[in-house]
């Protein structure tokens, strides 16, 4: 929760209520699923568009729209992944490398099927957003998650959303 403005004659007078929440549920020894949900809603009309946010502003994003931004004064995000682990290997680097924080290199493969929705409230109507402002988003697809040394991960997805746009995105960094 964030209070903007001291005074009620500042120019900004305006709170707001975000949230983040992930889940991880193992699902036996190879699968597991992965949700969460982010969300912000601004209690006031109209906000300086510094402080304005949305779809599009890591991490809350829709897989199937990467390439877009919708503003809003509220929204909230929903993201699902299914991950099956087919490759998990950790090489014994001690030989060559005498740091016992490095002297294994993990390399996992996941195989992800994913399902994101989301939906942002645009109060002023802003034309640059009408397209996809206050109407509900999503996106489905596979994805190739490649993860290593202290979490680095690399995600090659194919993404589907509801207006029938396909999306092919590389992602460096975990999407929850």
């Amino acid at each position: 929760m964030r209070k903007y403005g001291l005074l009620p004659s500042d120019d900004i007078n305006d709170l707001e209520f975000s949230f983040s929440a992930s889940r991880f549920l193992p699902l036996g020894e190879r699968f597991h699923l992965a949700t969460g949900a982010s969300g912000t809603y601004f209690f006031g009309r109209q906000q300086p568009y510094t402080l304005v946010t949305g779809i599009g502003y890591a991490p809350s994003f829709i897989r199937g729209y990467e390439f877009n931004v919708v503003e809003g004064q509220q929204f909230i995000v929903q993201k699902n992944s299914l991950r099956f682990k087919f490759f998990d290997y950790a090489w014994d680097l001690s030989d060559f490398i005498p740091f016992d924080e490095i002297s294994f290199l993990p390399i996992t493969f996941y195989l992800s099927a994913n399902f994101d929705h989301g939906y942002v409230n645009d109060r002023l109507r802003l034309p640059e957003n009408q397209r996809l402002a206050n109407s509900y988003l999503f996106g489905y697809g596979l994805g190739l998650d490649f993860v290593s040394l202290y979490d680095l991960a690399i995600r090659f997805e194919l993404s589907r959303n509801n207006n029938g746009e396909n999306v092919f995105f590389i992602n460096f960094r975990a999407p929850f």
